[in-house]
């Protein structure tokens, strides 16, 4: 219901997104009104640009990344497309497009856009080397299907190489092959199109491929073209599909542990990124107990616990396929024979199928005594006597609209000749032709043989649907209305024909909807109690409390089971002619599970609206207040608390501004070689210099006012000082002091299980030796993680510590710290103001305290939030760290020599290296994590001290409301008007957004 409006005003239908939207047009109107009036280099000015900055980013809409996961072949492609109601996701390329990273999000302009990411040359060299030895590395005739896959990917890059040829040829001269390769990697590829047809013509060349082709061959000498997909890196797409404005960003991953280093940074950067995981398997894989155990996937599930993600509010299970199904298998499976619904549609069923024998049979009669009278009445007209020649074929005049009779009105003046009768016979026999075609059903039967009628003048024929009628056949005009009655018995047949066939699709369909929706029943509520079971089973090995887990019904999974193909289908023929299909758009659950995505986002999206309007609201009421200024104050008394409280940026601060963006950009590169280090070990020589290379923050910051040691900003920097470094002590602290221990002791224990999970690795994945060996040569990650597997014994004691230790409560107690201290100098500006000004200063000290409250909290939810990301970053080192300490084994591993037991031996001397590092390899880890902690904390106190400073320039200019005054003067109705309409529209939509609150908790009766 839309809140009333003022007079004049249009009333408000809230949502989160249309306040938004208003909010940032109040805002660029705020902006245009006020920016000219702000004096240059002024605190002022500095803090209303980042308040407008920090406005505009708070309108754009807060983005949900949803991590597709599943084996090819589930059908995440297709139930992507479904979802965006596009086919924009490629589905049938098979490997190629499947083992892509592809990432959607949405386009607020009318086109297609694609950027294709190639690996740099340096990644698809390292590839290359390896899918050259595996290529390489047979025994006679024993070619494992790693040794296909791996010659299928180089030759598709490579087409014009031969195979004996990538025996004897060095990395570098494959690379060198194609100079149309070499120039696309470590370089992009961008595809704007504003047709959706062209648009995936244009993605497809990227990657799709068949054997090596591309779109078929191309003009070059006995040539084809080469396949890109190999070389990418990642796929990042932007439509204007209505389903991401909500800001859904749909990931499309191939899968953890795949074959390529480069691609696998990249998946573990969208698994530590993700606010949410699909999990997604064809259906057909829940009736043999296949789909479960996906859920129990150790190594994902162990990721997902140490990203804190392993809950119901972050997974959701999706069951594709449904769409393909057994009645029979179902059946039985679900044990259904008895179900009255069941019984009734299988009655159902039975009688139309009576029902259509019955009229087939009659029908095969009608058109046998057909037969034989067509028969009788050409001989009858053939004697040209005057008995044999037909009257004037009233009938035909009497029923020219019936429909499939041709008729021909003939005179009764003089009697037909012999040619004219044989014009009637023509016309009998083609009416009755055409209407046999029309009639004919291409289901039915044919009789194999018809009863012979008898050579006498009598025959029985079946007149109408109510009995038979006895007919003399003495004349042609007899004979012709006999086969008239006929012809409307077989029309009135076909129609019951039809409606029997009818019927029993009908039936049919409704039978395959019934199993189809019984089983998707069935398998929701197996996949819930797994989820249940897996839950429990964590308790029981962890049972440390949790306090993130509530109990009270939180661990209900959330399942869908989808028909993506009918639901395009269905789509596709909207308007037109009805399919025959047993689903209706809504069985196919895909617009439930579209409202679903955009229920997931609903939450940051109402935050992100709800915060916008309450943080323009008070900078609204700021610059307001400046602009309408404090009457009655005396030139001495402002030149006074100018001089006493306001802050002057020192000289300096402009070029440090400028060298501040170098720095920034800087920052960007040192993260990237930081990830860099991450993957070779080099970023312990690096500490040190990182260190020294530091800057002390919160000394700079006092820097920057200098000038006026004593002012509002300086004066709360310095008293926030002692507390943000309490509050980083004690983070560092709880770091230790919590996970330390937990990690150690787990980490004995983890131990002695090391060798125990490298055996099992091999045996739960059934792993043929060349599987085995490629895994060793890329360092224990192909198609999946043994890094990860050989973590699991201690990420599995250590995931519910981990997770609760980031969720600190010394940021929950940053609000009761720094409130007091503003308090504290705004009651010290108000002491210093006349009395004559001081209910004024009053006012302004109490609003100022509520604002610096509100974005208190804002701090210390974001500074949360970085946190976790944080800790999402370290889980995924975990694996790196541990892969790096096991290189040296991993060689020696590969290095077997080949021949009878060579598949044992590898085995031995990995798991002989495993031993012998049991007692230090989980120790390390914990040193280098412990590192990653430190860091952690220091980044929180980073961004304390960065958040604080504006907080205090913000206090600052609400109270400098007493000493400054707007350059609008001597004109109190402009001022009033300058920003009166805008504070009013805001309080309008908080006062919408109040009411919508109050209906969303109003109970339904």
């Amino acid at each position: 219901m839309p809140t009333p409006a003022p007079a004049g005003l249009r009333p408000i239908h809230y949502n989160a997104d249309n306040a938004r939207c208003c909010a940032l047009e109040l805002t660029d109107a705020l902006e245009e009104r006020v920016k000219a009036l702000l004096p240059e280099d002024s605190l002022r000015k500095e803090s209303f640009d980042e308040s407008i900055a920090d406005l505009r980013n708070k309108a754009d809409t807060p983005k949900t990344m949803i991590v597709f996961c599943g084996a090819t072949g589930a059908g995440k492609s297709s139930l992507i497309n479904a979802l965006l109601g596009q086919d924009i996701v490629p589905t049938s390329c098979m490997k190629a497009c499947t083992s892509l990273i592809t990432q959607i999000a949405y386009n607020v302009r009318n086109e297609y856009e694609a950027e294709v990411e190639f690996m740099s040359k340096d990644d698809w060299a390292a590839e290359a080397r390896l899918l050259l030895e595996d290529v390489r590395d047979t025994t006679g005739e024993d070619v494992a299907e790693e040794v296909e896959s791996a010659r299928h990917k180089v030759m598709a890059v490579y087409p014009t190489l031969r195979r004996e040829d990538l025996s004897s040829m060095t990395v570098d001269q494959v690379i060198a092959h194609e100079s149309e390769v070499s120039v696309l990697l470590g370089n992009k590829v961008t595809i704007i199109k504003k047709d959706i047809s062209d648009f995936s013509l244009d993605l497809a060349r990227y990657i799709e491929s068949q054997d090596g082709l591309i779109n078929g061959p191309v003009d070059r000498m006995n040539s084809v073209a080469p396949a890109y997909w190999p070389l990418i890196r990642q796929i990042r797409i932007l439509t204007n599909s209505p389903l991401l404005k909500c800001g859904a960003v749909l990931v499309d991953l191939p899968g953890l542990g795949g074959s390529n280093p480069a691609r696998n940074r990249v998946t573990q950067g969208f698994v530590s990124k993700a606010d949410r995981f699909f999990l997604v398997a064809p259906i057909t894989r829940a009736v043999d107990d296949k789909m479960a155990r996906d859920l129990r996937d150790e190594v994902f599930k162990s990721q997902l616990q140490m990203n804190g993600k392993y809950h119901r509010d972050a997974i959701t299970f999706i069951a594709t396929k449904c769409d393909e199904i057994s009645c029979k298998e179902v059946i039985k499976s679900l044990k259904l024979l008895r179900d009255p619904r069941l019984i009734q549609i299988e009655s159902d069923l039975e009688a139309s199928k009576h029902d259509l024998s019955f009229h087939q049979d009659r029908k095969l009669t009608l058109e046998g005594l057909k037969t034989d009278l067509e028969g009788r009445l050409t001989s009858l007209l053939s004697d040209h006597t005057p008995q044999a020649q037909p009257p004037s074929l009233q009938f035909e005049q009497q029923h020219e609209s019936e429909p499939g009779v041709r008729t021909k009105v003939v005179s009764d003046e003089r009697p037909p000749s012999p040619a004219r009768n044989q014009t009637v016979v023509d016309d009998v026999h083609d009416t009755l032709k055409r209407n046999r075609e029309a009639q004919s059903d291409a289901d039915d039967p044919r009789a194999t043989k018809l009863q012979k009628l008898s050579d006498s003048d009598e025959a029985v024929v079946p007149a109408s649907p109510s009995g038979t009628q006895l007919y003399q056949a003495g004349s042609a005009s007899e004979v012709h209305s006999q086969l008239v009655g006929i012809q409307r018995d077989l029309y009135q047949v076909a129609n019951a024909i039809q409606a029997a066939i009818d019927r029993r699709s009908s039936a049919e369909r409704e039978k395959i909807l019934f199993c189809t929706l019984r089983r998707s029943e069935w398998s929701k509520a197996k996949l819930r109690a797994q989820f249940r079971a897996e839950m429990n089973e964590n308790n029981d090995a962890d049972p440390q409390p949790d306090a993130t887990v509530d109990n009270g019904g939180t661990t209900d999974l959330q399942v869908f089971t989808v028909a993506a193909r009918p639901f395009m289908e269905i789509q596709e023929q909207a308007g037109s002619s009805p399919m025959q299909s047993p689903f209706r758009a809504s069985d196919t659950e895909i617009p439930k599970l579209h409202e679903w995505v955009e229920m997931v986002t609903l939450a940051a999206r109402e935050e992100a609206a709800a915060k916008m309007l309450i943080r323009l609201k008070g900078f609204a009421r700021t610059v307001r207040g400046w602009v309408e200024g404090t009457p009655g104050v005396t030139s001495k008394d402002r030149k006074r608390l100018q001089a006493q409280w306001r802050s002057q940026l020192s000289d300096h601060v402009i070029e440090e501004h400028s060298e501040g963006n170098e720095s920034d950009a800087e920052s960007a590169e040192d993260d990237e070689e930081r990830a860099e280090n991450d993957e070779t070990g080099d970023d312990e020589d690096d500490e040190d210099t990182r260190e020294q290379e530091q800057p002390d923050l919160p000394q700079a910051q006092l820097k920057r006012y200098s000038q006026t040691p004593d002012a509002v900003v300086p004066t709360l920097l310095t008293a926030f000082h002692p507390i943000v470094e309490d509050i980083t002590i004690e983070l560092s602290e709880r770091f230790e002091q919590e996970l330390r221990d937990k990690w150690r002791n787990s980490a004995e224990q983890a131990s002695s299980k090391l060798v125990k999970a490298s055996q099992s690795f091999v045996s739960s994945k059934r792993m043929v030796w060349q599987t085995y060996r490629a895994t060793l040569r890329r360092n224990g990650v192909f198609k999946h993680d043994l890094n990860a597997a050989l973590a699991l014994p201690l990420t599995k004691r250590i995931a519910r510590a981990w997770t609760n230790v980031f969720k600190t409560k010394s940021l929950k107690r940053l609000k009761s710290k720094i409130a007091p201290e503003i308090k504290t100098v705004l009651d010290a500006v108000v002491a210093s103001t006349p009395k004559y000004l001081r209910p004024r200063a009053e006012q302004l000290a109490v609003e100022t305290l509520q604002a610096a409250r509100r974005r208190l909290q804002d701090v210390q939810e974001s500074i949360q939030v970085a946190l976790e990301n944080k800790q999402r970053e370290v889980s995924g080192a975990l694996s790196p760290t541990i892969q790096r300490r096991l290189m040296e084994g991993y060689k020696e591993a590969c290095n077997v020599e080949k021949g009878e037991g060579y598949f044992t031996r590898q085995q031995t001397i990995f798991n002989d290296y495993l031993e012998s590092k049991k007692a230090t390899l989980f120790i390390d880890t914990a040193h280098i994590v412990e590192r990653y902690l430190e860091e952690a904390a220091e980044a929180a106190r980073v961004a304390l001290y960065k958040a604080l400073e504006k907080i205090a320039k913000e206090v600052e200019v609400e109270i400098s409301i007493l000493w400054e005054d707007c350059p609008v003067r001597d004109d109190d109705d402009v001022k009033a008007g300058l920003l009166s309409e805008i504070t009013e529209e805001v309080d309008r939509w908080l006062a919408a957004k109040d009411a919508s609150d109050k209906t969303a908790r109003r109970p339904q009766l």
